[in-house]
């Protein structure tokens, strides 16, 4: 089972409840970690597993027009975790906390996603599609 990492409430309120996540507004911060550049860079490698065509402002500041608005639900993962693709943004702008299992992931592998072959692909694909149906 794939872990998820940054599906706030604001973000898909019809599964706030179900994904236990904090509400983004608490998890903003002032600063990042100090290797927040290597955690983006983890994040922006990410593997595109379901890609969806839609469009959404910061859901803090109400701004349209940054990078990840355009397909900002689609699902990214590194193999063992997946997240949005908007997650980029709220942690380049906004510095927002990430669960300390995902940090402990993403530097234990130098923040690097490892490649995947297309039969890896297709079965992160099946298991987010049949999570996203429910």
């Amino acid at each position: 089972m794939l872990k998820k990492v940054g599906f706030f409430p604001e973000l898909d309120p019809k599964r706030a409840v179900e994904m236990g996540e904090p509400s983004i507004h608490a998890s903003v911060r002032a600063v990042g970690e100090p290797d927040e550049g290597q955690i983006l860079q983890y994040l922006n490698d990410g593997h595109m597993i379901i890609s969806v065509m839609e469009g959404g402002p910061d859901v803090i500041t109400g701004e349209y027009g940054y990078q990840e608005a355009s397909g900002c639900s689609s699902w990214i993962s590194g193999g063992a975790w997946v997240w949005r693709y908007d997650l980029a943004h709220y942690l380049r702008r906004h510095h927002v906390e990430l669960s300390t299992d995902f940090l402990s992931h993403a530097r234990s592998s130098g923040c690097t996603v490892p490649p995947l072959g297309d039969e890896e692909m297709l079965e992160l694909a099946d298991q987010l599609a049949a999570d996203w149906k429910r």
